[in-house]
């Protein structure tokens, strides 16, 4: 699937693109895709990365279907079916092999398969003028150039006419001539060729042998990188690294083994050095700054004077203050300015991955420091807004009651004789009461448009880490921001940020929709 489908699915998109003139715009919010818990800025477009290896097209397919859907956004009347049925696509293609990815499956996750394969198969036709072979090719070449001859006899027939009626002529010539192409490209291209038609074995090896990531090359790779690359490279590389290497592997399997020991029986805190004594408040941790085990105390008027920019140090205060008006902390603002407070650079968040298994999320927070000496990084978050109720369908449906905001600044607040945990966010709202999108499945959302669209919020509420692709990178500060929320950026996201009504299910067990 990755060197084989996806890599072919780049290849048609990268042709589809330049051919509607949206390659510069896909390369674009490609470089504008933020960093997630495991996945760096990406700092090369499609065409600058010389070779495409299996970990970078896994990579790819976790935010491809969102870059595609905002490069193809606002298309002409003309366009706008064919680009649907692009996205369209590539989303069935990319859906269908996360589910090859499931540790286990039933009758519903290989029917969901099923139609993900289907629904490929059905839009896949969009690409086929781009699986034309050689003969094809140029025998479109010498069409195209018999017709530019006709053109240009008859253009060079008009020249008593006007220049307005002769450029009408070239361009209704120009648009014959390309949809010529087009369909004789297609007529010519055909999806014959073994990999795509493999596909249609996956459900049935799935269930004579289980799943399919137990055949995965990455657990040999993987294995290799432990068990021989880093034993040589920490070898003398000389006289007998056989024997080195055998006896580094085994010294590392036996502390392995040592420590796991000593954690079943509770006598090693299992929290790694650097992280002991920092702060939690309901289950989270505040990471503290550059990774000190304490961080640097000082007033709340310091934590205003860190924010460079007097629009957002204003608004700071102003959600700060309301914010301690929410949960009734009486206190003026002379008062809160003189309060002590930590600055804290990231937060740690144990959260239920779709296997039943608790993991740990560390999301950043830099501020306007630079992180590793790039741009300061602020992630975005999901925070809890309201809990669905029995019986009643849930809030901003496929979000499901969160909403994703931006972290701006985290910290605590000593007051009154307490500790307050406070996050400093950039509020969104969901576009169409958080209604996924037809053709790419996914959820938009815009700024706030009501109030500044800045908040101090408990960091309680914040629930794990969320991953939005902004709709137009470069937007001026006076047009409406918009994001996509990428729900393909890990499994987990992906099972639960989803919503169907009832039509919407009828169309899926017809196979038109997932």
């Amino acid at each position: 699937m990755q060197l084989g489908m996806l890599k072919h699915l780049l290849g048609w998109l990268s042709v589809f693109l330049k051919q509607h003139k949206r390659f510069e715009a896909f390369n674009n919010i490609w470089l504008s895709v933020p960093a997630y818990l495991d996945m760096a800025q990406p700092r090369r477009t499609y065409e600058e990365v010389s070779s495409w290896q299996g970990k970078e097209i896994k990579t790819m397919s976790r935010f491809l279907v969102a870059v595609l859907r905002c490069a193809l956004r606002a298309p002409f009347a003309s366009q706008r079916d064919v680009f649907n049925q692009a996205i369209e696509c590539s989303r069935a293609l990319v859906e269908f092999y996360f589910y090859s990815q499931y540790d286990s499956h039933d009758e519903q996750t290989l029917g969901l398969m099923s139609t993900a394969l289907r629904n490929f198969h059905h839009f896949k036709d969009v690409f086929r003028q781009f699986r034309a072979g050689k003969r094809v090719t140029q025998e479109g070449k010498a069409r195209r150039k018999e017709l530019i001859t006709e053109r240009d006899d008859e253009l060079k027939s008009m020249k008593f006419k006007t220049a307005a009626h002769r450029e009408r002529q070239r361009k209704s010539w120009n648009e014959f001539i390309n949809a010529e192409m087009v369909e004789h490209h297609a007529d010519g291209g055909d999806f014959n060729f073994p990999k795509i038609h493999q596909m249609l074995h996956f459900r049935e090896q799935i269930q004579r042998y289980g799943c399919l990531k137990q055949w995965s090359t990455e657990t040999g790779e993987s294995s290799h990188r432990t068990q021989i690359k880093i034993p040589y490279n920490k070898s003398n590389r000389s006289g007998d690294i056989y024997t080195q290497i055998l006896e580094h592997y085994l010294r590392s399997d036996a502390f392995a083994v040592r420590r796991l020991n000593h954690n079943a029986h509770g006598t090693v805190n299992t929290t790694g050095s650097g992280e002991t004594g920092l702060p939690t408040v309901k289950g989270l941790k505040f990471v503290s700054v550059q990774g000190s085990t304490t961080s640097k105390s000082n007033t709340f008027a310091a934590v205003l004077a860190s924010v460079g920019d007097l629009y957002l140090r204003r608004e700071l205060q102003r959600a700060t203050s309301s914010f301690l008006v929410s949960r009734r902390v009486e206190t003026n603002l002379e008062a809160l300015i003189c309060c002590t407070a930590r600055v804290y650079h990231g937060i740690q968040i144990p959260v239920t991955n779709m296997h039943g298994d608790q993991v740990i999320q560390t999301v950043r927070c830099t501020g306007e420091q630079r992180w590793h000496g790039q741009d300061p990084r602020n992630d975005w978050v999901w925070v809890q807004t309201s809990r669905p109720r029995e019986g009643q369908e849930p809030a901003y449906k496929a979000l499901r009651g969160r909403v994703p905001y931006r972290l701006l600044k985290l910290f605590n607040l000593e007051v009154l004789g307490g500790l307050v945990w406070c996050a400093f966010v950039q509020t969104t709202i969901p576009s169409v009461g958080g209604m996924p999108e037809r053709a790419s499945g996914m959820v938009r959302v815009t700024e706030t448009t009501k109030g500044s669209g800045y908040v101090v919020i408990s960091g309680g509420n914040i629930t794990g880490a969320a991953h939005l692709i902004p709709e137009e990178p470069g937007t001026s500060e006076t047009t409406r921001k918009a994001w996509i929320v990428n729900s393909h950026i890990d499994l987990t996201t992906w099972n639960e940020v989803y919503y169907m009504t009832e039509d919407e299910l009828d169309h899926a067990a017809a196979g038109i929709r997932r």
